[in-house]
């Protein structure tokens, strides 16, 4: 048998190993008796298991459940003074995109106020998408490195009345999020994430 294959098997025995010993020891933390673990043979045994089953890729489908609807993170002392809703959805990796408005294209640059109106009617993204990639970076494209991606679908204002968008950026080992006040230009390098590009 070829090494890689075996290694595979050895890996996947352990992983197996692993979760019969956890399964054991949540029946006893629970109260549960030898007896009862050795019920998981028997056809009853194998009902639960079967449900338990089903728990893991339910929970599995709900975690890629991303709720647009939510009110979004404020940050203490900011204020949510725009919130564009987007309804509950499944997360679809390549139903995201990156977005330039005209003005930022072939170098050019705009001002945050004059790019909030230029991306009225487009399907921007909002907060609540930032901070759900941020909670699954394994979700965010590669090629969103080396970027700073706008969520323009929420708008916060801050103690001293000024207006600000969050975006997330790759710091070489994380990915995290920050804002910009609306008066500051953006580039060809501040993209906005919009639905359905």
């Amino acid at each position: 048998m070829p090494k890689k294959h075996t290694s595979a098997i050895v890996s996947g025995m352990g992983v197996a190993l692993n979760i019969v010993t956890d399964l054991c020891a949540k029946v006893r933390e629970a109260g549960g008796t030898d007896d009862d673990i050795h019920r998981l043979v028997t056809p009853d045994g194998q009902k639960i298991l079967t449900n338990m089953a089903r728990l893991v890729v339910e929970a599995r489908k709900n975690d890629l459940l991303v709720d647009l609807d939510a009110d979004p993170f404020c940050p203490n002392g900011w204020t949510v003074v725009g919130h564009k809703k987007g309804g509950k959805r499944k997360f679809d990796r390549n139903a995201i995109g990156l977005y330039l408005a005209d003005g930022q294209k072939n170098g050019g640059s705009m001002v945050g106020n004059d790019l909030r109106i230029a991306l009225a009617d487009q399907p921007v993204e909002n907060a609540n998408q930032l901070d759900w990639y941020l909670d699954h970076p394994d979700q965010i494209p590669e090629e969103w490195k080396g970027r700073v991606i706008f969520f323009w679908g929420t708008i916060y204002q801050l103690p001293g009345g000024e207006l600000y968008v969050r975006c997330l950026y790759w710091d070489g080992n994380k990915w995290h999020w920050s804002c910009e006040w609306l008066g500051s230009a953006f580039s060809s390098q501040h993209q906005s994430a919009v639905a359905g590009r």
